[in-house]
């Protein structure tokens, strides 16, 4: 029985056009789904509250020396 030369077979399809642009989809929306994880987690880090809550907002995420915020 012969064997199959996957390297090769791979080297192919990666280079046929609807694989690229199946790949660059999938790619994109899974850029897309982790862009808005970082963003969600960014918005409800202790910091950035208490960025938002301007210069006179207490110091709650306690990063802030004593006698500050």
């Amino acid at each position: 029985m012969g064997s199959l030369d996957f390297k090769g077979v791979a080297r192919k399809v990666s280079n046929l056009r609807a694989f690229k642009k199946q790949a660059l989809a999938a790619a994109n929306q899974k850029f897309i789904r982790e862009k808005k994880n970082l963003i969600r987690e960014f918005e409800a880090h202790p910091v950035t509250r208490e960025l938002r809550g301007g210069p006179n907002a207490s110091n709650t995420s306690r990063t802030l020396p004593g006698g500050y915020g």
